[in-house]
């Protein structure tokens, strides 16, 4: 056994603190290393999102009755959207840079990652409009 293939087998998905300081000067190759990276990104980006509207919507509404359970919601949401559409379009879009032999620059992963949240975000805030 050639056990510089087992240490990068190890390595394929980078620890969080690598993933989050952007600190890699490679390039993201594999899909479970594509999909890992903009995976986390995703999440985190909606767990800082989802934090400050829970914090506004906790400063105020912490004194209606009814309306200070919302801000639980929005904090489930910070989770379960990740855990739901975040796995599965980080994996398509991991899947269209394998398909086509692209390459990821980490920067990169921010961004898609990033933009996931954005999106949820803006089709969030246009169906909250709708119901005004």
């Amino acid at each position: 056994m050639d056990s510089t293939n087992d240490d990068n087998e190890g390595n394929l998905l980078a620890p969080l603190q690598t993933v989050l300081s952007l600190w890699w000067n490679g390039h993201l190759k594999e899909f479970r290393e594509i999909w890992w990276w903009v995976f986390l990104w995703a999440l985190f980006s909606s767990i800082f999102a989802h934090a400050f509207a829970f914090l506004i919507s906790f400063c105020t509404l912490h004194k209606h009755k009814q309306g200070r359970w919302y801000c639980l919601s929005i904090v489930i949401m910070g989770f379960f959207t990740p855990l739901t559409e975040g796995v599965i379009s980080s994996a398509l879009i991991a899947g269209v840079y394998v398909s086509l032999g692209w390459t990821m620059v980490p920067k990169f992963a921010l961004v898609w990652g990033a933009g996931q949240t954005a999106a949820v975000i803006a089709l969030s805030w246009t169906r909250l409009l709708s119901t005004l």
